[in-house]
């Protein structure tokens, strides 16, 4: 890994007067992908979109590139990095006008699209396998679909860091493995992806980390390997876990 992207320094991160992370520290490498795993309730989404700006911190500091987070105007921070949340609408629009959204940082007062504001979205779409679905309505589209066109505005955003909340949550396996395959494609080209994961054989499978998060504090984080083989998974979620042997690597997978 190479210099640090991301530094959070004692934040605590909620909703008002109610504190969902306490005491959490943790430095984000540029190039990495670093999954955020934790039961449910634990703070996994709240941390995201206190990284993403949409909730100020309580406490502590929270610093990208070097810079404050609170230092950035709004336009800067959205050049800087995009943010996938969870439960995303359907809006009576086609695919295309979405993945043009992600490029509105980029715009003017007018909001008038350049050749390269396109480019950058027909590129988007093409990683995405959306150009032939580019001029049907998100609302005709199937759950896996969806997906795949809010994260083509992402990727459209062009940012060097991606926050992904829950990016496989209600799609079927086949769609699973093709996201995440996206995903690792992207950090190949260059991008700095934070991911929250439900599915524990995913995050030992496509992270470089995993940041294990209970009751709203950082447990650890470590390499997969590494968690996998101190037990904390286990521990934390109650199960049983089993590592399989590949020639490329190793398979994970959980039982009761």
């Amino acid at each position: 890994m190479s210099d640090p992207l991301v530094a959070l320094s004692h934040v605590e991160a909620g909703y008002g007067k109610n504190t969902v992370v306490s005491d959490f520290s943790l430095t984000i490498s540029q190039g990495e992908i670093l999954t955020l795993v934790g039961p449910n309730g634990c703070g996994k989404s709240t941390l995201l979109k206190t990284l993403a700006g949409h909730l100020p911190p309580l406490s502590g500091q929270l610093s990208l590139q070097g810079k404050p987070l609170s230092g950035y105007a709004p336009k800067e921070l959205a050049k800087t990095l995009s943010f996938l949340p969870q439960g995303q609408p359907t809006p009576d629009i086609e695919v295309e006008q979405l993945v043009y959204h992600g490029r509105f940082p980029y715009l003017g007062f007018q909001r008038r699209l350049s050749a390269y504001d396109r480019q950058k979205a027909e590129e988007a779409m093409a990683f995405t396998g959306l150009l032939p679905l580019r001029h049907r309505l998100l609302s005709s589209l199937s759950g896996g679909e969806k997906q795949k066109a809010y994260l083509a505005m992402v990727i459209a955003q062009d940012t060097p860091l991606l926050l992904l909340d829950e990016p496989t949550t209600y799609l079927d396996i086949g769609h699973q493995f093709e996201l995440l395959s996206l995903v690792q494609t992207l950090n190949a080209a260059g991008k700095t992806i934070v991911m929250v994961l439900h599915d524990l054989s995913h995050a030992l499978t496509y992270s470089h980390r995993i940041a294990l998060l209970q009751q709203g504090r950082l447990l650890c984080c470590q390499e997969p390997a590494a968690l996998f083989a101190s037990g904390a998974l286990q521990q934390v979620f109650g199960v049983t876990g089993h590592q399989v042997c590949r020639q490329q690597g190793y398979d994970y997978y959980f039982t009761p």
